[in-house]
């Protein structure tokens, strides 16, 4: 089984209380052409999120000609998107010239599912967890630890993994004064970033934490003893926002807030985003604390199902599920 990924690895459809669905729960009809979930043309039983069974209507059907089969579950991040009033109040996905995906969805069973269960923050891990049958309410311990183990990184005890953005923030002479302008520091290349965590892990890094680089903007910290539990707000959902109302409190957040603080003070005047400013791009000044988790294991995805599966991702958190699950990732 293959299992591709978009640019930033997330299926953000079916986010709770956005779904469509009648009274008994399945999903109804969009479009023209195929079937879609909630026909009367086929037994709706055999398609759900079942965690014990791959939804697939071939397994069900004819378990050997699953297993003969290739499988090719493709998740492009955000592609639905908005309606654009100068594409004639169309999406990009409407409006673009897309012949095979067209063909292919006038043949096929089409619908939306609730890839995140109720009560669970519809997140990259929890989304991408649920669509390879792996119940987000077991197993997830959130994005960090996931992108963890994708970066080779082994948490061991009370090992903390924390995803730590480099974002851009404006100036204001207090830090809780500042806006934030961009929860990827303008794309920011990953051998940039290198440089700017060198910097901050020269300062800040100690027997019991360390900064580890991901990719772009995506890093890590791992925290021995941190508190795993802890509620941060995440840096996309607070763009062109003061962030006074949404950094660390200054009780149970004490570290964490200081941490960024000082992450802030090393960064923003550092020579490489001043030579950023100067070339028109925003600043990584700071860093930005979310998404804390201790170590997690998945059962092996053959084990299960028998079959042998590929996680294709140039994202480290679907490469750390596929990690975990035993199956083959490959570096895009």
């Amino acid at each position: 089984m293959g299992f591709v990924d978009g640019r930033r690895a997330c299926v953000r459809g079916g986010r709770a209380g956005h779904l469509p669905r009648r009274s008994d729960g399945v999903v109804r009809r969009d479009g023209v052409g195929g079937r879609a979930v909630g026909d009367s043309s086929f037994d709706t039983k055999k398609v759900s999120l079942l965690y014990d069974s791959l939804p697939l209507l071939l397994c069900l059907d004819d378990p050997p000609a699953c297993r003969r089969a290739l499988h090719v579950r493709a998740c492009p991040d955000g592609m639905a998107d908005e309606k654009v009033a100068s594409l004639g109040n169309k999406s990009p996905m409407e409006a673009a010239n897309k012949p095979v995906m067209d063909r292919l969805a006038a043949s096929s069973l089409y619908g939306l599912v609730q890839n995140v269960p109720e009560g669970m923050v519809p997140e990259s891990d929890t989304a991408n967890m649920a669509i390879l049958s792996f119940d987000p309410k077991v197993y997830s311990k959130g994005r960090s630890p996931l992108e963890a183990v994708s970066m080779g990184l082994k948490l061991e005890g009370e090992d903390v993994a924390i995803r730590a953005n480099t974002v851009s923030l404006s100036d204001a002479e207090n830090y809780e004064d500042r806006i934030m302008l961009d929860n990827a520091a303008d794309e920011i290349t990953t051998e940039e970033a290198a440089i700017l965590i060198d910097a901050v892990n020269s300062e800040l890094s100690d027997k019991f934490k360390k900064l580890y680089v991901g990719v772009s903007y995506r890093h890590c910290l791992v925290w021995k003893g941190a508190n795993d539990k802890y509620n941060f707000t995440r840096p996309h959902d607070i763009i062109g926002k003061k962030i006074g109302e949404y950094i660390p409190d200054s009780v149970e957040g004490k570290e964490y807030l200081e941490y960024m603080k000082e992450s802030c003070r090393i960064l923003d005047k550092h020579p490489l985003n001043e030579e950023r400013r100067m070339r028109g791009r925003l600043p990584a000044n700071s860093l930005w604390l979310w998404s804390p988790g201790r170590p997690l294991s998945l059962p092996s995805f053959k084990e299960k199902f028998g079959l042998v599966g590929t996680a294709i991702s140039a994202v480290d958190l679907i490469k750390g599920i596929g990690i975990c699950a035993d199956m083959k990732t490959v570096d895009v």
